[in-house]
């Protein structure tokens, strides 16, 4: 398995990976500026980046599969991948097996999605320990990715 983790502070390459991204896979940067924010186009543009540099390769354009989990195309082979970011972060992975990532910055998970994901039990230990919501939140966001379940389809 790869993975690679970016973490950034600024946006000085944004508007390199922008053409890059823009150029290698439209499809890809159209998805990308679906996204309000400036800062999560940067990160969607920016995991194409990362594919790109774990497989030493460019890539080609991504599929969306079921629930929206993207994959290669055949022509890539059998590999696996998962993508995850958050504010200043991006993490991708790719493996030969079904693989499923998250990532998130400490106290920043929404307390209501908290309450809809978590069990009663485990709602009670957030109450004890305030990194536990994240921790929760990314390995059942994990999980949900291996196995492509929806949202609502998420309580574990």
């Amino acid at each position: 398995m790869k993975k690679i983790i970016y973490h950034f502070e600024d946006e000085r390459l944004y508007e390199l990976v922008l053409s890059f991204v823009r150029r290698a896979a439209p499809i890809r940067y159209a998805y990308a500026m679906k996204y309000q924010r400036k800062k999560d186009q940067y990160n969607v543009l920016m995991a194409y980046v990362l594919l790109c540099v774990a497989s030493d390769q460019l890539i080609g354009e991504l599929s969306l599969g079921v629930n929206g989990k993207p994959y290669f195309n055949k022509d890539f082979g059998q590999k696996h991948l998962s993508i995850s970011h958050t504010e200043n972060m991006v993490v991708i992975a790719i493996s030969d097996q079904n693989i499923g990532i998250d990532i998130e910055q400490y106290n920043k998970v929404n307390y209501e999605i908290v309450s809809l994901v978590c069990s009663k039990k485990e709602q009670y230990q957030i109450k004890e320990n305030y990194q536990l919501p994240t921790l929760f939140w990314t390995a059942k966001e994990s999980l949900s990715k291996l196995l492509n379940k929806r949202s609502e389809e998420r309580r574990v």
